[in-house]
């Protein structure tokens, strides 16, 4: 049965050493009929050892090393993989596998909980990361799974735009504020986080390196301002950051007098209404 299911994957067994292909049976004998059948129709049995040819073809002298880590580990990932994202998985760990060798050994635990969406979209910010940052971009891959199911689904595609447009001007910091913000935003009001993320990523778009600056400080913001207050502090540090915009970082760092201006004025509606940002 496991040597007719190898000679219905085509050729790819053919291309793998004699040790990989005794490898690769001892692992099919370890599953089940169905299992193999269902990955064998969908393509994703197919998909998952051509990507591991491709990936263990560049790497030298590490070949051999790599295409036993994709056959072991056949049974425990590819049950939480689609065939349509192996490829963009691939992808994303080999970027940070020269500062992460173990990523192609396992998936992070809570990325398995997310949805397709929601783990293409960790995907890609690893590989935008990692373009400037390979470390910084591991630490993502790690960790912002694990920052995703601590907010509403509803918000987790926005959340990693306003991380991804980051990432495209530093993606350093970003590691550093994963933390924080699932406690923020179980504090936040719900009614209150599309619209303040959807604030937040126009910042990013015109001030990418307040965003890190801004997931830090904004408990300490909401605190100070209140929900009516909050997004009109964004938009304050906008107009600060248009004239300058090392100036609009110290806003969102909480480090400007205009930030403590703001802070000590927002509470009151008619003197919100009437700051400005020369306070």
């Amino acid at each position: 049965m496991i040597d007719n299911s190898l000679d219905s994957l085509g050729k790819l067994p053919q291309a793998l050493s004699e040790r990989h292909r005794s490898e690769l049976q001892a692992v099919l004998r370890l599953l089940s009929t169905a299992t193999i059948e269902k990955w064998k129709v969908s393509g994703t049995l197919q998909e998952w050892l051509e990507q591991s040819l491709t990936v263990a073809t560049g790497r030298g002298g590490r070949r051999d090393e790599l295409q036993h880590q994709f056959i072991m580990v056949i049974s425990a990932i590819l049950s939480h993989l689609e065939g349509n994202e192996i490829a963009d998985w691939v992808r994303a760990a080999a970027d940070i596998e020269s500062v992460y060798p173990h990523v192609f050994s396992s998936l992070p635990e809570e990325l398995r909980t997310l949805d397709i969406v929601d783990r293409n979209n960790v995907y890609k910010l690893v590989r935008t990361a990692a373009f400037r940052s390979p470390q910084a971009a591991a630490l993502l891959y790690q960790n912002l799974p694990a920052t995703l199911v601590q907010v509403s689904p509803d918000i987790r595609g926005l959340l990693v735009r306003c991380l991804q447009t980051a990432a495209l001007f530093d993606p350093t910091p970003l590691p550093t504020v994963l933390p924080l913000i699932g406690p923020t935003f179980r504090l936040l009001p719900h009614a209150s986080h599309y619209p303040l993320l959807d604030r937040i990523v126009k910042l990013a778009q015109t001030l990418p390196a307040a965003v890190a600056r801004l997931f830090r400080t904004l408990t300490r913001a909401y605190d100070a301002v209140g929900e009516e207050g909050i997004v009109a502090w964004i938009l304050t540090g906008e107009e600060i950051a248009k004239k300058n915009a090392q100036a609009g970082e110290a806003f969102f760092a909480l480090e400007s007098r205009q930030a403590n201006c703001f802070s000590l004025g927002v509470r009151s509606t008619s003197r919100l209404a009437t700051f400005t940002v020369s306070c």
